[in-house]
């Protein structure tokens, strides 16, 4: 017989896990498209229209990887909360394996440029996610 407390773990739950999609979903886009527009601004590009669609274009194509890596970071974060590592620990640990794993994800790529970019995707993707992360859940 279901009482009510089952309905509250269960509407709890469902929270969580929306809670958790935007997360995954939320720093892999903010990664993509965020790295996407600083890098434009960083060489020289602007906002005109043209400008624009190649933010959007690159951003879209990127967002194969950032979405991987934002699953991987799921993965590590749940193993690093697992071993009862403090917060900030989580999240500067965070930053430092996406930065290494978005520089191998490039590596095979084989120019230093496709490592850098990879790297600052990786960084941005992990920024993002710790981010969100502490919005949508606070600190535990």
């Amino acid at each position: 017989m279901a009482t009510a407390d089952d309905g509250e773990r269960r509407g709890a739950r469902v929270g969580q896990t929306i809670r958790g999609l935007l997360l995954w979903i939320g720093a892999a886009v903010l990664g993509a498209f965020g790295c996407t527009a600083l890098a434009n601004l960083a060489l020289g590009g602007g906002w005109s229209e043209d400008d624009v669609r190649g933010v959007l274009a690159l951003g879209l194509g990127t967002l194969i990887f950032t979405l991987g890596g934002s699953a991987f970071l799921v993965l590590v974060f749940a193993w690093m909360e697992r071993w009862s590592m403090p917060p900030m620990a989580r999240y500067g640990t965070l930053i430092l394996v996406g930065a290494a794993a978005g520089a191998a994800v490039m590596l095979p790529f084989g120019t230093p440029a496709s490592s850098a970019a990879g790297l600052a995707y990786g960084v941005a993707t992990a920024m993002a996610w710790a981010a969100l992360h502490r919005i949508l859940f606070g600190t535990r």
